[in-house]
């Protein structure tokens, strides 16, 4: 990736984080995610970045393009995906859901945000897709 880009993503994911911290701050624990990402849109909003919720992605299967077959739950600025999880640890089943869909979406970078963990900066991760099918 072209250093630019990687600046963006970088400062992108801190803007997340921070977000997320606010959002885990004020909401505290056990809330249903969907609270956790309509707060964290709202915090993205005052930064400001362009960020989408429930972005419907159509899947090819068998030469079909099946539309909205798959739906991510955030995009940020068009780079990185936001996936929410509420599980007391991070798992690799997270990474592998986090991984499809950066497949499909082709977009650089992902980040799990899970809100189980007490402090959200454990329970943030970021995946980066090794197949980017844009460019910054």
């Amino acid at each position: 990736m072209e250093p630019k880009l990687t600046n963006r993503i970088q400062a992108l994911y801190d803007c997340i984080l921070a977000g997320a911290e606010r959002v885990q701050q004020a909401l505290g624990a056990g809330m249903p995610l969907a609270a956790y990402r309509a707060c964290l849109k709202l915090e993205l909003d005052t930064v400001p970045l362009s960020v989408a919720c429930d972005v419907p992605v159509p899947l090819l299967y068998r030469d079909v393009e099946v539309e909205n077959a798959i739906v991510v739950p955030m995009v940020c600025d068009g780079l990185v995906v936001v996936a929410f999880e509420q599980e007391p640890s991070m798992s690799p089943a997270m990474d592998a859901r986090m991984h499809a869909l950066l497949r499909a979406t082709g977009l650089p970078m992902g980040v799990i945000a899970n809100f189980g963990i007490p402090a959200i900066r454990a329970g943030l991760r970021r995946i980066a897709n090794p197949n980017p099918r844009m460019e910054g």
